[in-house]
C-alpha cells in the first residue's frame, strides 16, 4: 500500500511529455502540427537564434495584447518546439509590463517572483503542468518586454 501511494505521488509530480505551452501549441510539437495549429503563423524569413542554439523558425507577425503589438516566435530545437516567446513591437512603456503582469495574475494567481533587475523588471510564474512563463522589461540599454512561455525552470528542477 506504502509502495503504491508513494509510486502514485512520484507519477503525479512529474511533468507531462508534452505540457501546452500557450493556446493549443505544446511543448515537442513540429513545425507542421504548430502550423496548422495556429494558422496565422509562418515560416520566419529571418529566424532568430537562442543561446542554446533554438531557432524561431516560425513566428505570428503581428499579434495583439493588451492591445499593444507583438512579434510570437516559435522555438525549435532539433525540430521540436521547446519556447513561445512574444516581443513587443512599438513604443514601450512600463505600464506594458505592468498590464501583462496584471493579466497574468488575473489568469494563473500571484507569481512567484516581480522583481526590480539592474536592467528592468521581471516576473515568473510557474504552472501545475510545468510550464514556466516569464516577463521581462527592460528600460536600460534598449527597450524590451518579453513574454516567455517554456519548461525549462520545471525540466532544470527535475536535476535536483
Amino acid at each position: 500500500m506504502l509502495k503504491s501511494a508513494i509510486a502514485l505521488l512520484l507519477f503525479a509530480a512529474a511533468p507531462a511529455t508534452a505540457q501546452t505551452l500557450w493556446q493549443n501549441v505544446d511543448t515537442g510539437m513540429t513545425e507542421s502540427q504548430v502550423l496548422a495549429a495556429q494558422p496565422t503563423a509562418m515560416q520566419n524569413p529571418e529566424p532568430t537564434t537562442l543561446s542554446g542554439g533554438a531557432k524561431c523558425s516560425l513566428h505570428i507577425q503581428n499579434y495583439f495584447l493588451l492591445n499593444s503589438p507583438y512579434e510570437v516566435c516559435f522555438f525549435f530545437l532539433d525540430k521540436r518546439l521547446i519556447q513561445v516567446t512574444f516581443g513587443h513591437r512599438g513604443d514601450l512603456f512600463k505600464g506594458d509590463y505592468e498590464g501583462l503582469v496584471d493579466a497574468l495574475t488575473s489568469k494563473y494567481g500571484e507569481p512567484l517572483s516581480n522583481r526590480q533587475t539592474s536592467l528592468g523588471f521581471s516576473a515568473n510564474w510557474v504552472l501545475n503542468n510545468g510550464v514556466n512563463i516569464s516577463v521581462f522589461y527592460m528600460d536600460k540599454l534598449l527597450p524590451l518586454l518579453n513574454l516567455v512561455y517554456q519548461t525549462r525552470l520545471a525540466s532544470e528542477a527535475e536535476k535536483l
